[in-house]
């Protein structure tokens, strides 16, 4: 067996399992999208914004549990003991034939008591406390537009990637078109004898060749619609179809400087680690309160049978109440306040340096993104240009093959050059687009 027919029979295989795969894929779920449907979609069911959200939610819950700290607590306790039988406590009195009781042998105890504290002062630890995690909550809610942006980016390139390996796939198509009918058009010349059987074989050659990029871009269009689907939340095998199409280039792009200068306000990364740095700073003014006194009120009611507090003592239930104020203060606690201030310092240059970080990342990215949005426009009108030429080289080709003025292998040249060009356009197109977007998420728009 020849290699030419080793490679054909090897390309009806695959065609034929390309095929049974689509026929398959057919029957199942065919949706189509907009680019700005695919970004609602694509937020709605991101479990990265989900899990951010979260973290907003349990942030204002570490709020709330501050917040309620400081006010008054109202707490009930109460107990049963069970003592053991001791004689009860009496002396006698000359004079009388009967002893006096003073403390009778009450074997069953009961305790109930309701405490009213209030928190006084504790070093301004509650109050830092609470701003730190408000500052937190803030940073949280900023982390979910950054997750959305995120997204939304993510969603807009998957997108747009399919639609370049979608034209990729119609351009292999149409290459494979033009060269099934130049070989028919050569068979005929054979016949005539006109042109050779080596003619023949160098079109089929070119067919073959032409056939495996039509799979490669075929396959990359089930890889692309696999992501997309995966970033939209739908099942793996949905078929898509883009609505939206690659708009013309615009002509004006925003200054570097206009573009990193923006950034510094709208991008919400960076706006969630200003407010951890003010968190931080919260943090470590809540670490310093354990050098002062903790001071509380309080208040007890109590409900006892028998009360200690009534004499003599009595097997009954009886209430008394008392009020009043404490002072706590840690006269040595192994250095633990000093530790702890230490800690919460570290965590705030950490977090200073992450912000840091993030304002240089921020600037190179964009910095890089200005460039390749620059250099996909001007990609445009290049390949724009190769594309008319090789339309024109083609058509030339074509007419003087015909009048036996250009020879078999021209013509083949001429069509992969026409295909390459509108390749070379079509990625062109989609790469400014991919840089467009990358540029918006990079100063921080949607």
């Amino acid at each position: 067996m020849s290699i030419i027919s080793f490679r054909k029979g090897i390309t009806v295989l695959a065609a034929a399992a390309m095929c049974l795969t689509f026929s398959t894929a057919a029957a199942q779920q065919r949706r189509t999208l907009t680019v700005e449907e695919s970004v609602r979609l694509g937020l709605d069911n991101s479990k990265q914004i989900y899990s951010s959200k979260s973290a907003v939610q349990a942030a204002d819950a570490r709020v709330n549990e501050i917040g309620a700290s400081r006010l008054p607590s109202l707490k009930f306790t109460g107990g049963y003991t069970r003592l053991s039988d001791v004689p009860a406590t009496a002396f006698s009195v000359p004079g009388f034939d009967q002893s006096i009781e003073l403390s009778p042998s009450i074997l069953n105890n009961y305790v109930m008591r309701l405490t009213l504290q209030q928190t006084v002062f504790t070093g301004f630890q509650l109050e830092n406390s609470q701003k730190s995690a408000e500052y937190s909550v803030q940073a949280a809610e900023k982390e979910v537009n950054a997750a959305e942006i995120n997204q939304a980016y993510s969603v807009k390139a998957a997108y747009w990637s399919l639609y370049r390996a979608i034209e990729v796939k119609k351009l292999n198509e149409e290459n494979v078109q033009q060269v099934q009918a130049h070989l028919q058009h050569v068979k005929t010349l054979t016949e005539h004898g006109v042109a050779q059987n080596n003619d023949v074989l160098r079109v089929q050659v070119q067919l073959s060749d032409a056939q495996f990029r039509r799979l490669d871009a075929e396959n990359n269009v089930r890889m692309a619609m696999v992501n997309l689907n995966n970033l939209l939340g739908l099942p793996l095998s949905t078929e898509l179809e883009l609505a939206s199409q690659i708009g013309s280039p615009v002509d004006e792009i925003p200054a570097l400087e206009e573009s990193i200068n923006k950034s510094l306000t709208t991008r919400p990364d960076a706006s969630a680690m200003q407010y951890r740095v003010q968190a931080g700073k919260a943090g470590v003014d809540a670490a310093k309160g354990g050098w002062y006194p903790q001071v509380f009120l309080s208040a007890n009611y109590n409900y006892n049978r028998p009360n200690s507090r009534i004499f003599p003592t009595k097997d009954e239930f009886r209430d008394t109440w008392d009020i009043g104020v404490s002072v706590s203060f840690d006269v040595w606690n192994w250095r633990t306040t000093t530790y702890k201030t230490t800690q919460a310092e570290a965590q705030l240059a950490q977090a200073e340096y992450s912000l840091g970080l993030i304002r240089d990342g921020i600037s190179v990215e964009i910095t890089q993104s200005w460039i390749s949005l620059r250099q996909a426009r001007e990609r445009i009108a290049v390949a724009k240009t190769g594309v008319d030429q090789a339309e024109e080289s083609m058509r030339t080709i074509n007419e003087s093959y015909k009048n036996g003025a250009a020879l078999n292998t021209d013509v083949l040249d001429a069509q992969v050059a026409l295909l390459q060009s509108k390749t070379n356009y079509t990625t062109a197109l989609v790469d400014y687009e991919l840089a467009r977007v990358r540029l918006r998420k990079a100063v921080g728009d949607e």
